[in-house]
C-alpha cells in the first residue's frame, strides 16, 4: 500500500472513530461540560496550523480520487483495446498461460484501484458526515441551554408570574380574541333589545 493510501486509510479510520464516538448520548455528561469541550474543539479546529493540515489532507484525498478515476478509465480503454487488437490479429500468437496472466494482472490491477477509489470517496463523505454531525451537536447543545434558561426563569418569581410567562410563550392569536369580544358585545345588545 502505497504512503498517500495509508494515510487516506488512517484518515477513514479517524473519521469513523470520531463519528461512533459522537453517537453516544451524552445526556449523563452536565451541560456546561459538554459546552466547554465543543468550545474547545472549536478553538482547536480553528487553529490555523489544523487547518492547513486539513486543507492538505483533502487536497490529497480529492486528488487520489480524481486520479484513481482516470487510471481507471484509461485502464479499461487499454484492456479492451488490447482484447480488440488480439482479436482481429492471429489468435495463436499468445499461449494461454500468458492470457491468463495478462488478465489476472489486469484484475488485481483495477481491484486496487476500486480500493483506492472507494478509500478517498469514502473518506471525503465522511469528512461531511462529520461537519453536519458537530453542526448538530452545538446546535443541541445551543437549544439545551435556552430550554434551561427558560425553565430556570419562571420557577424563581413564583406562581402567579409562571402564569403570565406561559401566556408570554404562548401568544394568543389577536384576530380571534377581538372577534369574540365583539360578538360578545353583539349579543348583549340584542339581548337587551328582547
Amino acid at each position: 500500500m502505497a504512503l498517500y493510501i495509508r494515510l487516506i486509510y488512517y484518515s477513514l479510520i479517524t473519521e469513523v472513530v470520531i463519528y461512533l464516538l459522537t453517537l453516544i448520548p451524552l445526556t449523563f455528561i452536565p451541560l456546561r461540560f459538554r459546552r466547554t469541550s465543543l468550545d474547545t474543539a472549536g478553538k482547536l479546529v480553528a487553529h490555523p496550523l489544523f487547518q492547513r493540515g486539513a486543507q492538505v489532507l483533502l487536497f490529497v484525498v480529492a486528488l487520489t480520487f480524481a486520479d484513481t478515476l482516470l487510471r481507471l478509465y484509461n485502464m479499461e480503454v487499454e484492456f479492451h483495446g488490447a482484447h480488440d487488437e488480439a482479436g482481429a490479429g492471429d489468435k495463436h500468437k499468445h499461449t494461454h498461460t500468458e492470457t491468463a496472466y495478462e488478465d489476472l494482472a489486469h484484475k488485481s490491477k483495477k481491484f486496487y484501484a476500486h480500493r483506492n477509489l472507494y478509500l478517498s470517496l469514502f473518506t471525503l463523505f465522511m469528512v461531511l458526515v462529520l461537519y453536519r454531525r458537530f453542526n448538530d451537536l452545538y446546535i443541541q447543545v445551543t437549544l439545551e441551554e435556552r430550554i434551561k434558561v427558560l425553565e430556570s426563569g419562571p420557577s424563581s418569581s413564583g406562581s402567579s408570574s409562571s402564569s403570565t410567562s406561559a401566556a408570554k410563550v404562548i401568544p394568543q392569536p389577536k384576530a380571534a380574541t377581538g372577534n369574540a369580544s365583539k360578538r360578545a358585545a353583539a349579543g348583549k345588545s340584542d339581548g337587551g333589545d328582547d
